[in-house]
């Protein structure tokens, strides 16, 4: 296992309007951590993934496997597994040789090779695929001979690049919880990249959000959803977002800054100037809070889940829509006149820049 270690690393295309893909990203990642990239298309979370598999040269700054430089190592000697989306499986192997063949080039005696195959294809579930080809597995089961060929070598990292985005939801979903549980008893270090928060949430012992080559935030799952850094964290992680609304603040009063007539309320921090509220849908109330501020909405749209139902309503205060998350079934007609509440301690308040002012909200007030 290794730790990795990232000192103002850039990549920069040549030849493609000089496109710098990564800018100066710092970054330490633990000895058997979990670490899951997000962010949209386009962010450089794949470019990230390529350049610490030896994939993508380094423009700039350093990458440390421990207390190892690796700018110029070679891909095969970097101790990594790589999963690819595509599987990228060879179609004329049986899986038994697809999951042998790193070890082949590495040499391996033909005794080890068959034991560390069956071992690691009964960890997987899939000892009884061994003999069949790749055109006669489902997804799911390319997937897992994709992940075994990485873990027979047994590499220092493992590199996951969106591996389960070819799969259907249910089977999603099955393959993710695999992976956690993978990744518990093997203890590798582990990145995982991927545009989808709830895989991102559900997988990561830390998320690092990235948006147009830096990084936007590094935390928990839980930091990053109870306290964004800033507009573009608090926008891209929860679903659905989190509400904005356009405020003007003097001091710890706050006003909606597009009302025909000014609403404040006040909230526990203080700033001048303008600013942004944000508040995210499961944390709107539907009876009166202390202290809260009231809205008048009108129901546009409604979206029954069955474990929830989400309440899109147009308000005086913003051109969005609030998303209003309500647990259970709520009977609502589109067009029916209500009042939502907004706690003050579930609100963030972010400055004009979109860095966070304040982030209080962590739970739904009793």
């Amino acid at each position: 296992m290794s730790s990795i270690e990232f000192v103002k690393l850039d990549k920069v295309y040549k030849g493609l309007n000089n496109f710098h893909a990564v800018k100066g990203v710092d970054l330490s990642i633990k000895d058997g951590e979990f670490v899951v990239f997000v962010g949209p298309s386009g962010c450089g979370k794949s470019t990230l993934l390529r350049m610490i598999a030896g994939l993508e040269d380094i423009s700039g700054g350093d990458m440390y496997f421990g207390s190892r430089r690796v700018n110029t190592l070679a891909p095969k000697e970097r101790g990594i597994g790589m999963v690819f989306q595509s599987y990228a499986l060879y179609p004329h192997m049986s899986v038994y040789d697809n999951m042998a063949f790193g070890l082949s080039l590495e040499k391996a005696s033909s005794q080890n090779i068959d034991e560390k195959v069956r071992e690691v294809a009964a960890t997987l579930q899939i000892e009884h695929l061994l003999e069949r080809k790749p055109k006669e597995l489902s997804g799911g089961q390319r997937q897992r001979v994709a992940i075994g060929r990485a873990i027979v070598r047994q590499p220092n990292v493992f590199l996951f690049d969106e591996p389960l985005s070819n799969l259907d939801a249910s089977l999603r979903v099955q393959m993710r919880i695999e992976i956690i549980k993978l990744h518990q008893r093997l203890k590798t270090t582990s990145i995982y990249v991927t545009h989808d928060q709830v895989e991102a949430m559900t997988m990561a012992d830390k998320i690092v959000v990235l948006s147009q080559g830096r990084i936007m935030q590094v935390g928990s799952p839980l930091d990053i959803y109870n306290s964004p850094a800033n507009t573009f964290v608090a926008g891209f992680m929860g679903s659905p977002n989190m509400n904005f609304i356009q405020v003007t603040a003097n001091g710890s009063q706050l006003a909606a800054a597009t009302c025909d007539v000014p609403r404040s309320f006040e909230v526990p921090f203080q700033h001048q100037g303008a600013a942004t509220l944000g508040i995210r849908p499961e944390h709107i109330e539907l009876t009166p809070q202390p202290g809260a501020l009231q809205l008048e909405c009108q129901v546009s749209v409604v979206e029954h889940l069955g474990n929830e139902t989400l309440l899109y309503l147009n308000t005086d205060v913003s051109d969005q829509p609030l998303v209003v998350a309500v647990a259970g079934e709520k009977s609502m007609q589109i067009g029916e006149k209500l009042s939502v509440y907004l706690p003050p301690q579930c609100c963030h308040l972010f400055d004009a820049n979109g860095d966070a002012i304040a982030r209080l909200a962590t739970t739904k007030p009793n």
